[in-house]
């Protein structure tokens, strides 16, 4: 691939975001169905006088799944892992692992040649990192949050005082982790408290785009029945499907922060990342801080709900109250009202 935008987006990732230096040691990892991006992202370490090491793997069958042992192997060895693959791999325990000896793992699930082409990689990462980290204060220091969503339906979520997940997109430090263009704070929920509904209207990730909204009752801090149409006969069954009693867990309230990423594209990064988006996550919950461990980690993701924090609504029609500043979309750009 050749195109400018395209070649660009790669620029972001790397000179951006990993901030690659020379002579480091990069694994890139991809499956069958992303090794021509992978290809390039490769070429792309090695002239910047990185030493690149491909690995290409048969696709996973799902979110979480682990990698094969020689990607694995790449990666807990690498100074930096960028991982432009169909399913994610972010909450493996490969990827845990990598992180842990130092590396900097750049995880792009559901990758495909519109993350690139699409304007969401094309923002001000170390703005909006400040912007991340201020409201991911606010979640951390706060004692209960509240959405309140489709005709005011309200899900309490008592809070543990942990510090905020706050995915900035930029990974420079050993150790950090970005899911760029998702660029969003997050905090985990008081194990066994959670309760009350959701109406999510957004998006399941996986599952995508939701036509019909889905009505979800929370009880005791786990996912007590699902109402619905089509859409939640489906999540009923994913759900179901992994037999595991932890996966109708939320371990994540999460906060959409990126004023280029688009819902509804398919994507599940900008899904997840688009500005003034919330999403519950459920299932496997070691990234956030939460003790819950699942087969694998799902995302609610809801378009524009109103969110409270310690009874003061900061974010109400995509509208972020922050202090004494209130910020909002205009057209693709974030302004001060």
């Amino acid at each position: 691939m050749s195109d400018a935008v395209f070649n660009n987006s790669i620029k972001v990732l790397l000179d951006v975001c990993l901030g690659i230096q020379q002579g480091e040691d990069i694994a890139v990892v991809a499956d069958t169905n992303t090794r021509e991006i992978a290809e390039d992202i490769a070429v792309a370490v090695h002239n910047r006088g990185a030493e690149s090491t491909l690995i290409i793997m048969p696709t996973r069958t799902r979110h979480g799944e682990e990698p094969t042992k020689a990607a694995a192997r790449a990666m807990l060895g690498a100074q930096a892992a960028i991982i432009p693959t169909t399913y994610s791999l972010s909450h493996s325990k490969a990827s845990w692992a990598a992180r842990e000896n130092g590396c900097r793992v750049l995880s792009l699930p559901g990758c495909s040649e519109q993350i690139f082409l699409d304007g969401s990689l094309d923002v001000d990462f170390e703005k909006l990192s400040s912007l991340v980290k201020a409201v991911g204060q606010q979640l951390s220091t706060a004692k209960q949050a509240r959405i309140i969503s489709g005709d005011g339906a309200v899900l309490t979520i008592p809070l543990a005082g942990r510090q905020s997940v706050d995915q900035t997109g930029i990974c420079r430090e050993p150790g950090a982790f970005g899911v760029p263009p998702d660029v969003e704070t997050a905090v985990s929920p008081l194990e066994g408290t959670t309760s009350g509904v959701l109406v999510i209207d957004g998006v399941v990730v996986p599952g995508g785009a939701v036509s019909e909204p889905i009505v979800a009752h929370f009880q005791d801090g786990s996912i007590s029945a699902i109402e619905g149409g089509e859409d939640a006969a489906r999540l009923r069954t994913l759900l179901a499907g992994y037999n595991d009693p932890n996966i109708y867990c939320p371990v994540e309230l999460g906060i959409g922060m990126n004023p280029k990423a688009k819902m509804g594209r398919g994507i599940i990064l900008e899904d997840e990342g688009e500005f003034g988006a919330v999403h519950i996550g459920l299932g496997e919950g070691h990234l956030f801080g939460s003790s819950i461990r699942a087969k694998a980690h799902l995302d609610l993701v809801l378009k524009a709900p109103t969110l409270e924090v310690d009874g003061n609504v900061i974010l109400q029609d995509k509208e972020l109250r922050l202090n004494d500043r209130t910020l909002k979309l205009k057209g693709d750009n974030l302004e001060c009202l």
